[in-house]
Formats: structure tokens, C-alpha cells, sequence
């Protein structure tokens, strides 16, 4: 089940007809794909005694009950004002610096806003926790973390004022049971102040173990399976150590559902690349597929949709809703890190997929300059292992390979070349331009291109200059 080649198109902007859209048609109900009886078994396998325990987690730990949190709420505020920076990027891994006095000023602001919103929720939070206790009340002034006054005005012309950082909640330990594995979580997962990703605070996350710690033979095996040369193998483990591994699961960001050891993710429509791993282990290993997914409840369409088989009632839930079950029932997402735990041909299913979709050698580039159109392969220009590196971390955590096209361009521009091939000379600085979470340049374990600088800019943003030094 080979995924299409992609194709990456840089052409100027067009301008288009603005039209009244058209009326949907109701959409039609989606196909069972469990049975009655096949739901009827998933609830009596979890209602079983022991399957799944879930307690405040000062229960368990003997501590405190609530806590100060952040707010998702917040998170998104965050995301949309790091927005209002020069190019509109927000890299996950990242906290964007301000360019300008102007942002700086309102740096200041914010943090001391996020300073004062935690510190009162931590106040709150002691005041609940006395009152479970019966102990005296604390009191405490806020004085840690002056209020930071009015919002700046000119940053109150851009966007609303936001919404409290920080609240108090009381985050639960679950612990889920399988015959043959047992799974622990917490959730209100903790996350860096003014990250720009947090969506869901009753998600969890585990980065389970390593796909370098399940040992060289392990890890060869799957590869053997997977028919994974010796030369994307290397590409595979740098791209990966930014993430988890096969059994690797996070249901708190804007992935929604992620898993595995590239963190598949099912997004909002419940499907995504997650789903396709799910299709192709149903494909191609249907009787796995059933003991490690299906007899607990857990299912894909024929187009790649996640299918949720509610563990406590036994409703049939599609796409956005069965990714909004996962969340909020612990015990299907476990199913997803046993199934990395366990199961060989999940693993192997992880590996093709990320090979179809995200290694990026055959894709093909397509850049218009003056008219005229040029075309090549990612492979083409990208000849080491550092530069493919390099343009899977792209694909990997932005779904493309932007701003390619544009540096491309210009480089086209700056040298006159005639064939887009000819770039292949300028690999060094491609890849260091095109950096985005990893500087794969720095890695000795990956094949290097031979250092040819030149200063490239990016059409949409002149200021971004790279490559330089």
C-alpha cells in the first residue's frame, strides 16, 4: 500500500473569484464496523474487575490535591500572539525571542502576566487543599508576582485580552490492566509556561521506551521486515530521537491523538497518519490486527478513520469523536502503547508508513521562476543523508517541505542555473537554511555534503536571511 508521490509546487500567488459556497448535502452516516456482539464483548472485557482504576493523583501519592495548571485555553492566546511575529511560525520546541523593542515590551508584559495567573492559582490551590485537610488556611498577599497592569495598547489592537494561564484542577493517576501488560498515566500534563500547543488537559502522555533501547537486533528485525535500506535506516534514527518510541503515546496537543516513534497523529478529523498505520497493519495483518485493536475497541474505516467502540456503553464513534473518546477514556489509548509494546507488525506498520509518508527522496519539486518551470526530485539536490535528514524533520512536524520553493528560487535566480539539479552543488546551505529543529549538519553518524556557502533569502519574508557565515 504505497502512498502516492508527493509533489511540491512554489508558484506565484493567483488571485480568485470569491463565490457563494455551495450547500452541503447531509453527510451520510458511516458503516458499522463493529457488530453488536463485537460491542457487547468490548464492554464486558473492560468491565471486568481491576481493568481500569483512575484516583486523584494526592491520593495516591499521598500529597496535595490540587494543583495550579495551565490553562489550554492559554496555550491557544499563546500560539496566536507568538503569531504575531514576522513570518506567523510557531516551532513547538521553540519560544520565539522578540525581534523589536515593541515585542520586547510585550514579552515583559506577558511573562509577567503568566507569573501573576500562576501565582494566584497556586494560592487558590493551597486554599483548597487546606480546606480538604482542615487545616489553617494560608494567606498569602501575591506579592511574589506584581500585577503586571493593563495590557499594551498596541498589542490590545491585535488581539483580545487573554484568558486566565493558569486555574486549579485535581489531575488523576489511571492505571489500566491487560492480561498481559499494565499502563499508567497521569493527566494534566505538565508543559513548559507560554507553550503554544497545549489543547487537551485531561490528555496524558508516555514516551515509553526508546526504539534505541529495544536493542540493535530488535530494531534490525523490524527494519528486515520492513525492507528499510542500511542508508534511510541512519535517516530514520536521527529524525527520531526528537520523539518517543513505538510505544510512545500523547493525547494533550493539537496532534489530538499521536503515537509511536514518529507520533503518528489521528488531528482533528480523527484520522490523519495514525490512521493510515492502523489501515495498513488491518490490511496487511488482519489477524493482529484483531487481538491487539479490535477486541478492545478499537477500529479504522477504509479510509483511514479511526472507529471507537465506547469501553463502558459500547457506542460506535467515528473520526472527531472517537479521538474526543481516546482522550478522555485512558483505556484506549493504552491500547495503542500496548500494541507498540507488544506487537511486531505494529512496529513494522510505524516504519512503512513513515517511510511513505515522510521520507521525502522522491518527492518531487516543481519551482517557477520568470515563467518558466523547473523540476527535480528531493533526491536530486538532497544527496546525503544529513540533507534528507534534514527535509524529513519538515515533513515530520509540518506536514511539507516549505520554504524550499523559495530559497530555491532565489537560488535559481542568484546563479542562472538552467536545471534544477544544479542545485545539488549548493546542498550545504540548502539544509542549513532549511534547518528546523535539529541542526543534522552537527551529526558525524550521517553523510555530509561538501561546504558551499551562499546567502539565501526567502521570497515572503526578505529579512530571513540564512546561509551566510
Amino acid at each position: 500500500m504505497k502512498i502516492p508521490m508527493s509533489r511540491y509546487r512554489i508558484v506565484p500567488a493567483l488571485a480568485f473569484a470569491v463565490v457563494a459556497p455551495a450547500i452541503p448535502s447531509p453527510a451520510p452516516a458511516p458503516e458499522s464496523s463493529f457488530t453488536l456482539e463485537e460491542r457487547a464483548a468490548v464492554v464486558e472485557y473492560w468491565s471486568q474487575p481491576g481493568r481500569y482504576e483512575a484516583k486523584p493523583l494526592g491520593e495516591v501519592d499521598g500529597t496535595d490535591i490540587w494543583f495550579a495548571k495551565y490553562t489550554p485555553e492559554g496555550s491557544l492566546w499563546i500560539r496566536e500572539f507568538y503569531r504575531l511575529r514576522s513570518d506567523g511560525k510557531v516551532i513547538p520546541t521553540i519560544t520565539p525571542e522578540a525581534e523589536n523593542e515593541q515585542q520586547l515590551r510585550w514579552d515583559n508584559w506577558l511573562n509577567a502576566r503568566v507569573a501573576r495567573d500562576r501565582l494566584l492559582a497556586e494560592i487558590e490551590a493551597e486554599v483548597q487543599n487546606a480546606i480538604e485537610t482542615g487545616d489553617a488556611i494560608p494567606i498569602r498577599d501575591g506579592s511574589e508576582a506584581p500585577a503586571p497592569g493593563e495590557m499594551p495598547a498596541d498589542l490590545a489592537g491585535l488581539i483580545a485580552a487573554p484568558p486566565n494561564f493558569f486555574h486549579i484542577a485535581i489531575p488523576y493517576a489511571h492505571t489500566i490492566r491487560f492480561d498481559d501488560a499494565t499502563i499508567e498515566y497521569q493527566d494534566h500534563v505538565g508543559v513548559p509556561d507560554k507553550y503554544a500547543y497545549f489543547r487537551n488537559e485531561k490528555g496524558v502522555r508516555s514516551f515509553g521506551t526508546k526504539a534505541a533501547d529495544r536493542g540493535p537486533d530488535y530494531i534490525n528485525l523490524l527494519y528486515q521486515r520492513a525492507g528499510i535500506p542500511v542508508d534511510q535506516q541512519r535517516v530514520f534514527a536521527a529524525v527520531s530521537l526528537l520523539e518517543g518510541g513505538f510505544d510512545s503515546v500523547n493525547t494533550y496537543d493539537t496532534g489530538f491523538v499521536s503515537v509511536g516513534f514518529i507520533q503518528f497523529a489521528a488531528l482533528s478529523e480523527g484520522a490523519g497518519s495514525l490512521g493510515q498505520v492502523m489501515l495498513r497493519m488491518k490490511t496487511e495483518y488482519p489477524e493482529e490486527f484483531e487481538g491487539n485493536f479490535r477486541r478492545f475497541g478499537l477500529d479504522v474505516t477504509d479510509d483511514g478513520v479511526l472507529v471507537v467502540a465506547d469501553p463502558t456503553v459500547g457506542a460506535e464513534l467515528h473520526g472527531p469523536d472517537a479521538n474526543q473518546r481516546i482522550i478522555h477514556d485512558k483505556r484506549l489509548i493504552a491500547v495503542f502503547q500496548r500494541a507498540g509494546q507488544l506487537s511486531d507488525e505494529f512496529n513494522v506498520c510505524q516504519i512503512l508508513t513513515a517511510r511513505d509518508n515522510y521520507y521525502p527522496a522522491d518527492d518531487e519539486i516543481v519551482v517557477e521562476v520568470g515563467g518558466r518551470e523547473m523540476k527535480c526530485l528531493v533526491k536530486d539536490i538532497f544527496k546525503s543523508e544529513a540533507g534528507l535528514a534534514t527535509m524529513m524533520d519538515r515533513k515530520v512536524n509540518t506536514g511539507k517541505l516549505d520554504p524550499l520553493g523559495e530559497y530555491l528560487r532565489d537560488l535559481v535566480e542568484q546563479t542562472g542555473m538552467t536545471d534544477l539539479k544544479d542545485a545539488a552543488k549548493y546542498e550545504w546551505a540548502l539544509i542549513r537554511a532549511m534547518k528546523y529543529r535539529e541542526d543534522y549538519l552537527a551529526m558525524s553518524a550521517l553523510s555530509q555534503p561538501a561546504r558551499l556557502d551562499i546567502t539565501l533569502s526567502r521570497g515572503d519574508n526578505p529579512r530571513d536571511r540564512r546561509g551566510g557565515g
